[in-house]
């Protein structure tokens, strides 16, 4: 079977069985087809090759199994898709501790693609200038099941929400004991300042 003719076929039942979708080894072997895909000379002689066990005829004789290489083609494959499973990786600017906690307190287990749901609902809040640190440390504190869009406008007296301005945040931060770090923009400073809140307010 060491002749140049079969090593080609030898290639080119390879190449035809993984074109085949179904991911079984099979492939069209009709001579006049194998002659077109592989630009042979002269009509494919697939007897060498099935006595020498590398194929084998199954149903009929224009279609041939490629035994040699189904397996590892399969376990390839099986591979692919264990690394194109979704992979999910929370962002820096979400708190671990209160996205831990929340997780523990709900009674639904969420799959990856779930927890990826959720960070996007709070990077929408956190891109809009919402409270989304505040959202997720609700959420954990009261054991929610879901996220909900954070609540802007004060309440009550009318008195002005410490929010409402970069220099009533630095007052609330003060007044808790924050302060701006070197390079944080204003909503991840108001995030910190929520949290702390919340954290307070569980003693």
């Amino acid at each position: 079977m060491g002749n140049d003719a079969n090593r080609v076929l030898i290639v080119a039942s390879m190449l035809l069985a993984s074109r085949n979708n179904d991911n079984d080894g099979t492939f069209n072997g009709d001579p006049e087809y194998v002659k077109r895909f592989a630009y042979l000379n002269a009509k494919p002689d697939f007897k060498p090759l099935i006595e020498y066990g590398f194929i084998e005829v199954v149903q009929d004789a224009s279609t041939l199994l490629a035994k040699c290489d189904t397996e590892k083609r399969r376990e390839e494959t099986e591979k692919r898709r264990e690394e194109e499973k979704f992979v999910f990786v929370l962002p820096e600017w979400i708190d671990k501790t209160q996205w831990a906690l929340w997780l523990k307190t709900r009674k639904k287990k969420m799959i990856p693609e779930q927890m990826q749901m959720q960070v996007d609902k709070l990077s929408k809040w956190r891109e809009a200038g919402l409270d989304h640190c505040g959202a997720l440390a609700n959420a954990a504190a009261n054991g929610y099941e879901g996220l909900f869009m954070p609540k802007e406008m004060a309440k009550g007296n009318g008195e002005q929400a410490w929010w409402s301005s970069n220099e009533t945040m630095l007052a609330k931060g003060e007044e808790l004991g924050l302060y701006p770090k070197v390079g944080e923009g204003w909503g991840d400073f108001k995030g910190r300042i929520q949290i702390k809140i919340a954290a307070e307010a569980l003693r």
